[in-house]
C-alpha cells in the first residue's frame, strides 16, 4: 500500500512539474526577445500594442509596497494574537479563524466589488492605487494571519511557559524570542501573500483600474502588470507580443523575490541561533 501510494504522489509531481515547466517555456520563449531595455524603460504606446511598460511596473511596485506594508502592519498583531496561550476566552479566538478560513477562500472578484464599494465609492478613493493596496490588503490579510497564526502555534509551548516563568513581559518575549523564531514563517507567509497579489487581476479591475499612464502619487488610478497582461492578451488586437514579455517580467519577479527571502533567512538563520 504504501508503495503504491509512493508511485501515485510520484506520478501526480511528475506531471504537476511537466505542466508547469511547459508554462515556463512556453512564457519564456516567446517573451524573452522582446524584454529590452526600451521595453522596460519606455512609455505603453498604442493601448499596448507597441511601448514598454514603465508605468505598469512603477505601479504595481507601489501596490505590492503598499500592501506587504500593510499586512505586516495589520497580521503581525493579529497572528500574534491569535497564537497567545494566555488568552482565556477561546471561543471568541476560535470563532476569529473560522471567519478567517471562510474569508481566504472567498473569490477575489468578490473582494474586487467590496472594495470598489468601499474604497472607491463610499471612502471617495476613486480608482487609484491605494484603492488597489487596501483591496489586496483585504483579500490577503486572512491567508497571512492564519499562515502566521499556525507558524507560531507550532512553536514549543515551554518558549512561552519559560517566558512566564522568568517574568518576561509579552514585548520583551515577542521581541527577543518569537521575532527570531517565527521569521521564516512570517517570510513565507509574506512570499504567498505576494504571490497572490502579483497574480491578482479581478480585484484590481474595479479598484485601482485601467489606467496606463504613469501615477504621480497613490491617488491616480494605475495599471498592475497582471491586469496589463490581461488586457493585451484579452482585448488588445496585436498585443500578444507585449502581453508575453510582460508575463516574463512577472515570472522573474516573483522568482527574484523568492530567490532573495531565501537568501536572507539562511543569512539570518546563519547569524541569529535561538
Amino acid at each position: 500500500m504504501e508503495r503504491k501510494l509512493r508511485l501515485v504522489v510520484t506520478i501526480l509531481f511528475s506531471v504537476f512539474v511537466i505542466v508547469a515547466g511547459l508554462l515556463i517555456y512556453d512564457i519564456c520563449r516567446n517573451g524573452i526577445p522582446f524584454v529590452t531595455s526600451k521595453f522596460l524603460l519606455s512609455e505603453v504606446i498604442d493601448s499596448g500594442r507597441s511601448g514598454g511598460i514603465a508605468p505598469i511596473m512603477v505601479s504595481t511596485f507601489w501596490l505590492l509596497t503598499l500592501t506587504c506594508s500593510l499586512l505586516l502592519g495589520i497580521g503581525i498583531p493579529a497572528g500574534l494574537y491569535l497564537a497567545d496561550i494566555r488568552i482565556r476566552n477561546r471561543a471568541r479566538v476560535k470563532a476569529m479563524r473560522i471567519s478567517l478560513e471562510l474569508l481566504a477562500g472567498t473569490p477575489s472578484i468578490v473582494f474586487g466589488l467590496f472594495g470598489n464599494l468601499l474604497f472607491t465609492k463610499w471612502m471617495g478613493l476613486g480608482f487609484s492605487i491605494l484603492s488597489g493596496a487596501l483591496t489586496l490588503t483585504v483579500m490577503c490579510l486572512p491567508f497571512f494571519i492564519r499562515t502566521f497564526e499556525e507558524g507560531l502555534s507550532a512553536l514549543p509551548k515551554e518558549l512561552w511557559v519559560s517566558a512566564q516563568a522568568l517574568s518576561i513581559s509579552y514585548f520583551q518575549f515577542t521581541k527577543a524570542i518569537l521575532v527570531r523564531t517565527s521569521l521564516p514563517v512570517l517570510i513565507s507567509a509574506l512570499i504567498l501573500a505576494i504571490g497572490r497579489a502579483l497574480a491578482e487581476t479581478a480585484a484590481l479591475v474595479y479598484t485601482s483600474g485601467y489606467v496606463s499612464r504613469m501615477p504621480s502619487s497613490i491617488g491616480d488610478s494605475g495599471r498592475a502588470l497582471s491586469v496589463h497582461i490581461f488586457d493585451l492578451s484579452m482585448n488588445i488586437s496585436g498585443g500578444d507580443h507585449n502581453a508575453y514579455a510582460s508575463a516574463t517580467i512577472l515570472l522573474l519577479a516573483i522568482f527574484s523575490i523568492n530567490i532573495f527571502a531565501r537568501t536572507f533567512l539562511r543569512w539570518w538563520q546563519g547569524r541569529f541561533q535561538v
